[in-house]
């Protein structure tokens, strides 16, 4: 009897073995997001990759072209990096890839949207004046003298119709908060425009706002889950054109208790074996528990003692 039981666990553990195995590199499948997931040529996006192996040499590529030098995935089989779309890049869909060292290396793609530049106008700019640049959010103003009469060249949005836009009373109460807070954005907007995106750094806040015909808008946000620091707030088109920014404080958020696993916390190949293995075990131990014979229990000796 023993005999066929140990036969019928040796089968169920084989067919256990050969349904988990095929299913474990499935699990593990490497998957790269991009943040944002469109932009102008010559912007910055980061590629966030998980499932990979650990400690992987992974080289980032555009359409089949090196972008940036090769990284290392973390010991989660995770990276994050941050990447400049090419200069002469045209505008439309475009591949990015992260392969790990071959050969079986992991390959995850995703696809990033390059827009049309904004437009740009020229003003010419009088002998002797002082004239002040505003960079573009995460880049510092500069201020310019001009000893000979010279052009001063000004990225802008445009409307639907071709005209310009720009942003007046750009107003937010506050402009700092914790992750869960909420504030409040309002501005007056110049050339007609009827829809505005709101982002803080690379995180668009909710939904596109509705501007009214008098171009003023008002909207309530909430502080997104950002590390402590100063962000852009920026207003833009529906095609990424940004109207106008303007500096937001992200504080510190109250202590919360700290995580089990880390935030970007993925299993790799090795983990899923290993968390199957565990489980493995554990029916092994119920069914041993199960199946393991019961003691059986001495009769009580006859009432009057021994007869002699």
């Amino acid at each position: 009897m023993r005999g066929r039981h140990h036969k019928w666990f040796l089968t169920w553990l084989a067919a256990l073995t050969l349904a988990v195995a095929p299913a474990l590199p499935a699990l593990a499948a490497a998957t790269i997001t991009l943040d944002p997931t469109e932009g102008v040529a010559g912007s910055a996006f980061v590629v966030e990759g998980k499932g990979f192996k650990a400690g992987e040499l992974i080289r980032i590529q555009w359409d089949d072209e090196n972008l940036g030098a090769p990284i290392n995935a973390d010991a989660y089989g995770a990276f994050t990096v941050e990447l400049t779309v090419p200069a002469d890049a045209t505008a439309g869909e475009h591949e990015v890839s992260a392969t790990g060292t071959p050969p079986g290396g992991s390959t995850a793609t995703a696809t990033f949207t390059v827009i049309a530049a904004a437009p740009t106008t020229t003003t010419t700019a009088p002998a002797g004046e002082t004239t002040t640049t505003t960079a573009a959010p995460g880049e510092e103003d500069t201020t310019t003298t001009t000893e000979d009469e010279g052009t001063t060249t000004t990225t802008v949005a445009e409307d639907d119709g071709g005209g310009l836009v720009f942003a007046t009373d750009f107003h937010m109460n506050p402009d700092e908060g914790s992750p869960g807070e909420e504030f409040e954005i309002s501005a007056t907007l110049t050339g007609g425009i009827d829809r505005v995106d709101l982002w803080l750094g690379r995180v668009r806040l909710g939904q596109p706002v509705t501007v009214g015909s008098d171009g003023f808008f008002t909207a309530t946000r909430t502080v997104p889950d950002l590390e402590p620091g100063l962000y852009w707030l920026t207003i833009q088109t529906s095609d990424g054109e940004i109207i106008s920014a303007r500096p937001f404080e992200v504080l510190e958020g109250p202590a919360g208790p700290t995580p089990l696993l880390p935030r970007d916390f993925a299993f790799s190949g090795l983990g899923y074996a290993i968390l199957a293995a565990v489980l493995l075990i554990a029916l092994l131990s119920v069914w041993w528990i199960w199946r393991r014979p019961k003691k059986e229990k001495e009769p009580e000796p006859p009432p009057g003692g021994d007869s002699g």
